[in-house]
């Protein structure tokens, strides 16, 4: 991701925002799970790689899902999920 602004806030419709380190196992499980996920399009974001974005949506823990709609965050989940939670996020 090069410009956050113009592919994140800017960005229109539903979307999955996760935030994730490298060093962090349950990141790299979730970033695994989220690679087949299906339901809604997924952007991720190395917290590290963009210091940036991670400070914007104020990410203190990783890993961190937010629901976006039209680039705002909708709700969020911290830490290791398997899917149907994920998918739970999405109906609440």
């Amino acid at each position: 991701m090069k410009d956050f602004q113009a592919d994140v806030l800017d960005r229109e419709g539903t979307f999955l925002l996760f935030f994730h380190a490298d060093w962090a196992p349950p990141s790299m499980k979730l970033l695994k799970d989220l690679k087949e996920f299906d339901a809604l399009p997924v952007m991720a974001v190395d917290v590290d790689e963009q210091p940036k974005a991670t400070s914007h949506m104020d990410v203190r823990a990783v890993p961190m899902l937010f629901l976006m709609e039209d680039g705002a965050p909708v709700r969020h989940k911290i830490g290791y999920h398997p899917t149907e939670t994920i998918l739970g996020l999405l109906g609440d």
